[in-house]
């Protein structure tokens, strides 16, 4: 029940009869103070009541009425509001509940929110050396050149990171801008994973679940390995791998070691159902997802000695790297199906990423004189032939904060309708 006409209506009839009411006893007692006698107070006092009553009988009458009507609107209107506002609320549970019932993340809801069915992914891996300076904006790692424009999923590795993640993922979400939101943020030792997504396409994820694997003999020391994420966008599940293989040129075998451990002991998925079991290997974490990219300090070295190597990127013609890429062991190991298996990289058109004197774009003029090399690779698989498509394949030459350049892949994804128990 509502009280508030009443109160209004009790409140003015008390400022009414105080008011007019007293003034006319006031006034009565002032011109003819001698011709009451003190037995007489009393019946004077009820005369004069009643004299007033009648002469604003009328007014006060008709001010009842008023209010009467008045709380009688106002009583309609609050009924009428009442229920107005409880068929909105069941016309939007039940608008809500259809829409649950259509599929949240069906086809027609794919088609609204993308209706290309692609999502585009920007995926970068960047071995910092543990450096803590940083440039305010991050300009030239998540928007380098040829890929300017805004993608829909940001996946940042990093190896050796620096010793404050917090400000590394501020200044990550800070040249993003407010259009991105943190999906996920994962460690492992110095390994660091981080995914941005447009705010509007974080309602079609499932839950994001992590797990790590430590390829040291020491579990403990957390500086080798692999540290993953997985989730599943509508109806299509991904794995993102961020990883640290064993340093040194003559350490073919150990890496390849590293990469047979990760895929086997990588626990993932927990609790999101696969989208597709049929093509599950349970000593192979990268069957059990519907795409895979595979990112990182792979540590494959150009098997040439120094001295070649300046020679041939001396006498480059243009882009064109194929005359180094002939010495890669990363490639020499895949083509004899040493290591990844089904996976893919886009063509390298860029200079080697490692290893350049610190805040420089010289190669290592240490007494090392380590020779350039392709160590920071990313590498996609796809269960679906034609499912992954590389747009833009490069290096950051302009981020000399560490001895390493960063490497990324702006890649196109073609997305399946899902179903709702996968949230």
């Amino acid at each position: 029940m509502h009280f508030q006409p009443f109160i209004v209506f009790l409140v003015l009839l008390q400022q009414f009869l105080y008011s007019s009411d007293r003034s006319s006893l006031t006034q009565t007692e002032i011109l003819v103070p001698d011709e009451f006698q003190f037995g007489d107070v009393e019946a004077t006092i009820e005369e004069t009541i009643e004299e007033t009553i009648e002469e604003t009988g009328l007014q006060l009458f008709s001010s009842v009425i008023v209010m009467v009507l008045l709380m009688f609107i106002c009583q309609l209107g609050m009924d009428w509001y009442s229920s107005y506002t409880s068929q909105t609320s069941q016309k939007k549970l039940l608008e809500a509940r259809i829409l649950v019932a259509e599929g949240l993340l069906g086809e027609d809801e794919l088609e609204r929110c993308l209706p290309q069915k692609n999502l585009r992914i920007f995926t970068a891996t960047w071995n910092m050396s543990g450096k803590k300076d940083l440039p305010d904006r991050l300009d030239d790692l998540l928007f380098p050149s040829g890929a300017k424009s805004a993608q829909d999923l940001y996946v940042i590795g990093v190896q050796e990171g620096g010793p404050d993640r917090q400000e590394w993922e501020y200044r990550l979400q800070r040249t993003l801008g407010h259009r991105y939101i943190l999906l996920h943020s994962a460690a492992h030792g110095v390994l660091y994973l981080t995914l941005f997504i447009r705010r509007e396409l974080v309602w079609y994820c499932s839950e994001v679940e992590c797990a790590a694997v430590t390829t040291r003999m020491f579990p403990m020391i957390k500086t080798k390995g692999a540290l993953a994420a997985s989730f599943t966008f509508f109806g299509t599940s991904f794995l993102f791998v961020n990883v640290h293989f064993a340093a040194g040129d003559s350490k073919v075998k150990k890496r390849i070691q590293n990469y047979h451990k990760i895929i086997k002991d990588l626990r993932l998925p927990k609790n999101v159902p696969d989208t597709d079991p049929i093509y599950s290997d349970p000593n192979d974490v990268t069957s059990r997802f519907d795409e895979v990219f595979w990112f990182g300090d792979l540590n494959f070295r150009l098997s040439n000695s120094r001295s070649e190597v300046d020679s041939i990127l001396q006498n480059l013609p243009g882009n064109d790297m194929r005359s180094l890429l002939q010495h890669d062991q990363l490639s020499a190991e895949v083509n004899k199906g040493s290591l990844f298996k089904g996976f893919k990289e886009g063509e390298i058109h860029f200079h080697p990423t490692y290893k350049f004197d610190i805040g420089s774009d010289v190669y290592d003029t240490s007494k090392k004189q380590r020779t350039p090399s392709y160590t920071d690779r990313v590498l996609y698989k796809s269960r679906h032939e034609e499912d992954i498509r590389v747009l833009k394949y490069g290096s950051c030459p302009l981020m000399t904060q560490s001895d390493h350049k960063p490497v990324f892949g702006l890649f196109r994804v073609w997305i399946r309708p899902g179903s709702d128990d996968i949230l």
